[in-house]
């Protein structure tokens, strides 16, 4: 498949298709690449869901006002 952590996935899984949508595959995959060891691939995918939730709490505001729902 090549991705070193294969092993670590279990066969089940292997073959499931991935729930998440684009941009999200294209940032795990720049993450796994620039991560290197499995520790640090980790913590970048969880840097990433933290800044989504960031990018989530600001913009949230924005949208209830333009659909009119009080912020």
């Amino acid at each position: 498949m090549g991705c070193p952590w294969t092993e670590a996935v279990s066969p089940t899984w292997r073959s499931t298709p991935a729930p998440y949508g684009p941009v999200f595959l294209i940032l795990a995959a720049a993450a796994a690449a620039v991560g290197g060891p499995l520790a640090v691939t980790v913590a970048l995918l969880r840097l990433i869901a933290v800044l989504g939730v960031i990018v989530i709490g600001r913009l949230l505001p924005i949208l209830a006002r333009r659909s009119g729902a009080p912020p």
